[in-house]
């Protein structure tokens, strides 16, 4: 992550793509950590909420260089990072919270349809079933 802060004072200078493509590369391995904890499902989704709070951090943030320090653009690295981890923290339950509407209704059409299918292993047809079997 040592070009992370220079690539985040281009992108801030030009807003170009490909700086900005750049930079979420770097920053992907940090995302992995709250990938991970959403459905497979719903992971595309997830990581565009990611890309999008990570654009927004990166717009908002201001970088504070002291032409006399030599450690201030290092300092700025590690404060975007803190910031990008403290926000990212409360990015899954808010992406629950507010999708949970759309999810719900997701899960119960799953198992409306394992219901008419018949693929329930525990319905009624399938339990008979099972018990004719050992019976024979």
């Amino acid at each position: 992550m040592e070009n992370l802060m220079e690539l985040v004072i281009r992108f801030k200078k030009t807003r170009s793509e490909i700086i900005l493509a750049e930079i979420f590369e770097i920053i992907k391995s940090m995302m992995w950590k709250y990938i991970h904890r959403i459905n497979q499902f719903y992971k595309e989704d997830f990581m565009q909420e990611l890309f999008i709070k990570t654009y927004e951090i990166i717009v908002k943030f201001e970088i504070q260089i002291d032409p006399f320090d030599s450690t201030s653009i290092i300092r700025n690295q590690k404060q975007l990072i803190y910031l990008l981890k403290s926000k990212y923290k409360y990015l899954v339950a808010d992406f629950y919270r507010n999708n949970r509407e759309y999810l719900e209704k997701e899960i119960e059409n799953k198992r409306q349809k394992k219901r008419r299918n018949g693929k329930n292993k525990y319905s009624r047809n399938n339990h008979l079933k099972l018990y004719h079997r050992r019976i024979l």
